[in-house]
């Protein structure tokens, strides 16, 4: 157990590459990401999801249940936000996102199958 808790610690905040930027909570909106908070990076909501202000790149997130963005519990999915958290914790599903080449090439759902 203490080797996992260690490998999720020792994991960057954030992720970029040429395509997408990859965090748990989100980013700041109008703040470049050298200058992006721990706490933002983690936590963020409302600020990060329902911001008018667009992203260089789009930024792949979890941390809010979509139905808590949109009502549903489908991805949320915007030319510059891509929300996976489906709520599998809540009844929803479990949500994954395939990559390639720069572009999503797939998404995969599974629901949740124990109570």
């Amino acid at each position: 157990m203490d080797n996992y808790v260690e490998f999720f610690n020792s994991l960057p905040l954030y992720y970029e590459d040429e395509s997408f930027i990859y965090v748990h909570g989100g980013i700041r909106p109008g703040v470049s990401m050298q200058h992006q908070v721990e706490d933002d990076l983690l936590w963020i909501r409302e600020e990060f999801f329902y911001s008018p202000k667009t992203f260089e790149k789009p930024v792949i997130f979890g941390h809010t249940p979509t139905k808590y963005i949109t009502g549903s519990w489908a991805p949320y999915i915007k030319k510059d936000r891509i929300g996976i958290d489906t709520g599998v914790v809540f009844g929803g599903s479990l949500t994954a996102i395939e990559i390639s080449h720069g572009e999503i090439t797939e998404i995969y759902q599974v629901a949740k199958l124990v109570a």
